[in-house]
């Protein structure tokens, strides 16, 4: 009786431990023609095939090291942690997708618009892993959560803000062809500029951020801890900014020029508005014509193609570059003038008409400068 018991569990056993495991499926969010990416019209990696012609690059969003692309696939590499550029001949209309641990991925260009390899074009691939559980850990980190691949929230004595991730890119900065006639002297001449990938605020620092590294409030309004902080000069933002990494272990700090516009356009997203995340004003930006002489809490308005909110109005926010004119010639990750009196202002504010609120209006200020209408947002 006991022999037969034994033998009864065994093949239970064996049932249960010997079932083929089912790999899971990864999965195309999307598909799409960037044009205003200029990555690989620009890149000294851009291969020509076999009947001479250039390919174009597809950027694959992917947040595992080991993939392999197969296809007509000039060469592949693994620009970030999670982003391959694979180039392609031109024509391509097909890439397959391995990685260890799911099934291969098959994906078929012609299902998206305008997605066959075109050359010296750059197209964006973004592909989700089934996600899998994580062990809940009593972590004293502030990163509160990662609430997508693109955001991550940090936590900083019971204040949380978050943090959007911009991806990488070439982008036209300047008086481009939708700021028409609004567009002043300094705005030009357009230029091409290369950005790395980056993350910026979701939002401009409220005062309860502000209040939470430093344990006070200076702000002119301080009727509501979720409206922006003001009245902070650019040296004061340094030294809030040294707290909060104390605080947190990370490197924050004040976006360069180029990251800020870049980040306002929408980054590779961009829809090419001439404020942010819209045409109308109104619908994204307080100013002077509907703000009512004050500030608003964040996030009151509609946010841009990135999931970013109040890049136009609301308040101006310092970056960290000193001005300086633009040039004509392309640029990667410029960091302004090396030697100057006044710091690169963006966004336009509450007290401020429309056409300061565009996207490509630059404004500068001492450091010691501080105003009811000065606030700012962080880098990371």
């Amino acid at each position: 009786m006991k022999t037969k018991f034994k033998s009864f569990l065994f093949i239970i056993f064996a049932l249960i431990f010997t079932q083929p495991i089912t790999a899971q499926k990864m999965k195309v969010e999307s598909m799409e023609l960037v044009r205003d990416d200029l990555t690989a019209n620009l890149s000294e990696n851009l291969h020509k095939d076999l009947n001479g012609d250039y390919g174009g690059l597809v950027k694959v969003y992917l947040a595992v090291q080991n993939a392999v692309f197969e296809g007509v696939v000039l060469e592949q590499k693994l620009h970030s942690p999670s982003e391959y550029w694979v180039f392609m001949a031109k024509g391509s209309n097909r890439l397959k997708v391995t990685v260890p641990g799911y099934l291969p991925l098959e994906v078929n260009f012609r299902d998206y618009e305008n997605c066959i390899i075109k050359s010296k074009l750059t197209y964006v691939l973004t592909i989700t892993l089934p996600p899998n559980p994580s062990p809940i850990i009593d972590d004293p980190d502030p990163i509160v959560n990662t609430t997508s691949k693109t955001k991550e929230t940090f936590t900083v004595n019971d204040v949380s803000f978050t943090m959007v991730r911009v991806v990488g890119g070439t982008f036209a900065m300047g008086a481009t062809e939708e700021q028409g006639n609004d567009a002043y002297t300094n705005e030009k001449p357009t230029h091409k500029v290369t950005i790395s990938t980056f993350s910026i605020g979701e939002t401009e620092v409220t005062e309860a951020l502000w209040v939470a590294v430093m344990g006070s409030n200076t702000s002119f309004f301080k009727d509501s801890p979720d409206k922006p902080m003001v009245n902070v000069s650019w040296m004061e933002c340094q030294e809030f900014i040294k707290k909060l990494n104390s605080i947190t272990g990370k490197s924050f700090r004040l976006p360069t020029e180029a990251e800020w516009e870049y980040a306002a356009r929408g980054g590779n997203k961009s829809r090419h508005y001439k404020y942010s995340g819209g045409n109308n004003p109104n619908e994204v930006a307080w100013l002077d014509s509907n703000s009512g002489g004050n500030t608003h809490p964040v996030k009151t308005k509609s946010p841009n193609e990135l999931g970013i909110y109040d890049m136009s109005g609301n308040v101006w926010e310092w970056c960290m570059d000193l001005y300086d004119d633009y040039s004509s010639s392309p640029q990667t990750n410029p960091t302004g003038a090396s030697t100057g009196t006044k710091h690169i202002n963006r966004g336009g504010s509450w007290d401020n008409n429309a056409r300061n609120c565009r996207v490509s209006y630059r404004s500068s200020f001492s450091p010691a400068y501080r105003s009811y209408f000065i606030g700012l947002r962080l880098a990371l």
